[in-house]
């Protein structure tokens, strides 16, 4: 069973992933075809029952869709499907669930359920509306094979936990991503496409200085998605991004630092891919680097340590939440 912060950290993804597709259909309340297709895209056990089954994200798309459509014509209703539009949850504000998305959501975290994505998952297949049943039935699936398979998975081998990463300033994560490979790799191995996901960089100019050409500039972002200035301070202009390491299609690691910062921290971001059935598994790991020379505070450290887990691992998922977006536009 998933631990609490395994459970409050799926409940933060998903509701994630599921705000942003409520956001390409211009809504700002995330209902339980949102969930479902945030459900696609879990990295664990949920998503794989799913995908086996051919659920993946486009798929489920189109059978929404066609099941709103077949809806509105049992009622006598004619209405043209309207094209959803690009992502912009990350730019806007103001969104909620609804409340059958919500009571999906306290279903799955009553006693013994654990309130995990296998747990969400159930809860949403047996929803009272029908509607996510229906879906899948369109998809070829249905709400007895989930359970089935599921059930399935309970049943196998639970694997070791891995074990945390104890340095104070580091965290990792995993996420899926529904692209091949080969796309992933595109993106988060050329530095100029770096802003694409990473919401700190603006722009990048060419390579320079370091004798391999592994070192770029980043500029921050001048503007926020809703046009506002942002006040950058002069010494935080520019970035040095230096390409620390990198295995074609399996790897890269990319180190920030901002030169004009005394004695400012280093942030490192490791990037991991693995072919995965419908796209990629994505290892993510994140530390800061604290300058040379720097005296440990092993006191300050105990005390602040679960700030500090929080604010990463914030940092990490916001990081993989924006490399899987950029393929669910």
């Amino acid at each position: 069973m998933a631990t609490f912060g395994e459970t409050v950290a799926t409940s933060h993804v998903l509701s994630l992933m599921a705000m942003e597709e409520a956001s390409r259909q211009g809504l700002r309340e995330a209902d339980c075809e949102h969930l479902l297709i945030a459900l696609t895209l879990d990295g664990g056990v949920a998503g794989q029952v799913l995908r086996s089954l051919g659920v993946t994200v486009e798929n489920t798309r189109a059978a929404l869709s066609a099941q709103h459509t077949a809806q509105l014509e049992s009622l006598g209703v004619e209405a043209s499907a309207v094209e959803p539009g690009r992502i912009v949850f990350h730019e806007t504000q103001g969104y909620h669930w609804s409340g059958r998305a919500l009571q999906v959501m306290k279903d799955a975290s009553r006693a013994g359920r654990g309130g995990d994505a296998p747990a969400i998952l159930r809860a949403l297949v047996a929803e009272p509306s029908g509607f996510i049943a229906a879906t899948l039935e369109r998809l070829g699936a249905s709400a007895d094979e989930v359970a089935r398979r599921l059930d399935d998975a309970d049943r196998l081998p639970t694997a070791p936990r891995r074990r945390r990463d104890q340095a104070l300033l580091s965290t990792s994560t995993t996420a899926f991503v529904p692209a091949p490979p080969e796309q992933v790799w595109a993106l988060v191995s050329d530095a100029e496409r770096i802003p694409e996901w990473d919401a700190v960089i603006g722009s990048v100019t060419r390579p320079h200085g370091g004798a391999g050409g592994d070192v770029w500039i980043g500029r921050p972002r001048t503007h926020a998605p809703d046009g506002r200035p942002l006040r950058i301070t002069p010494a935080m202009r520019q970035q040095e991004m230096h390409l620390v390491s990198t295995q074609e299609l399996v790897s890269v690691q990319w180190r920030f630092r901002y030169p004009d910062v005394a004695r400012s921290h280093a942030r490192r971001v490791t990037l991991s891919l693995e072919h995965a059935a419908g796209g990629t598994h994505l290892g993510i790991s994140l530390a800061w680097e604290p300058p040379a020379g720097r005296r440990p505070r092993p006191l300050a450290a105990l005390v602040l340590r679960p700030l500090y887990r929080a604010m990463l691992w914030m940092q990490v998922s916001v990081l993989a939440a924006a490399i899987s977006r950029v393929f669910r536009q």
